[in-house]
C-alpha cells in the first residue's frame, strides 16, 4: 500500500480555471437571489468533469490543497442539484 501511495500524483493547488470560477460565482448568486441561471461557457463540461476527477483522485499534501478539494466537490454538489 505504501508503495502505490507514493506513485500517486501529488500537487499544492488544485485551482479551477478563471473560467469556471466566474460561472461558479454567478451559480451561487443566481441560487441566493432567486434568479435565473448563467448560461454555462462553452467547453465547460470538460473542464468540470476534469476537476471532479481530478478532486477525487488527487491526494493534496497541503491543508490548501484539501480546502480547494472541498470547494471543488462543494461546486460538483451545486451543479449535480441545478442538473448542469
Amino acid at each position: 500500500m505504501t508503495d502505490a501511495m507514493a506513485t500517486l500524483p501529488r500537487v499544492t493547488s488544485l485551482s479551477p480555471s478563471t473560467a469556471l470560477y466566474d460561472w461558479a460565482m454567478d451559480v451561487m448568486s443566481a441560487a441566493c437571489d432567486g434568479t435565473a441561471m448563467p448560461e454555462r461557457p462553452h467547453g465547460l463540461d470538460a473542464e468540470h468533469t476534469r476537476a471532479e476527477k481530478r478532486s477525487k483522485a488527487i491526494m493534496p499534501t497541503t491543508y490548501a490543497a484539501f480546502c480547494e478539494r472541498e470547494r471543488l466537490a462543494a461546486f460538483a454538489d451545486v451543479c449535480r442539484r441545478w442538473r448542469f
